[in-house]
């Protein structure tokens, strides 16, 4: 993974913390799970914002980086099960707070939506969030998966060439099978 990639998984990792606190608790107990989503998501891109570049990664500390990487991949990992459930909260927090026809409400402009059933309006905007948040943490799941592959090659690639001796011809050749005539 080169420097541009290394940069952007901290990027991403950084507009994540900012869509989290973006979000507005739909209820005490979301607030205290998005709360929690969002200190997670800090440690993961303040990681990843001091994570050195391949090139400055020496084989002294190559298990450790590695170890690091597959802790930030499991902390996504739980981050996303957590939008996953905060997604859910939302949507039934949403179809509560709808009064009357649904269909009908979701047809209106956002503008008269938020006029109109400002709850729902901000648990569908809530959930929208929440469903950018989650796209979000995926692909950085993804990158970190990916740059796990290509430390584990910087380390095959810094390995000295095995030798594999010299064999003649006839040592690689099968045997003749028993069942020609």
């Amino acid at each position: 993974m080169n420097n541009n990639k290394i940069a952007s998984l901290a990027e991403r990792s950084t507009y994540a913390v900012e869509l989290a606190d973006s979000l507005d608790g739909i209820d005490a107990v979301a607030a205290t799970q998005l709360n929690e989503l969002s200190i997670m998501l800090r440690e993961i891109a303040a990681q990843l914002n001091g994570f050195p570049f391949i090139e400055q990664i020496s084989d002294q500390t190559l298990e450790q980086r590695r170890k690091q990487v597959t802790e930030l991949r499991a902390w996504c990992v739980q981050c996303s099960k957590d939008t996953d459930m905060l997604m859910e909260q939302a949507a039934e927090f949403y179809r509560s707070a709808v009064i009357g026809d649904k269909d009908a409400f979701e047809t209106l402009e956002p503008e008269v939506q938020a006029q109109a059933q400002p709850k729902a309006y901000e648990a569908k905007q809530a959930f929208q969030t929440l469903k950018q948040l989650k796209d979000v943490i995926t692909h950085m799941t993804s990158d970190l998966l990916d740059f796990n592959g290509k430390l584990d090659h910087a380390h095959l690639n810094s390995l000295p060439e095995q030798d594999v001796g010299n064999f003649a011809y006839e040592d690689n050749v099968p045997a003749p099978s028993d069942l020609s005539p």
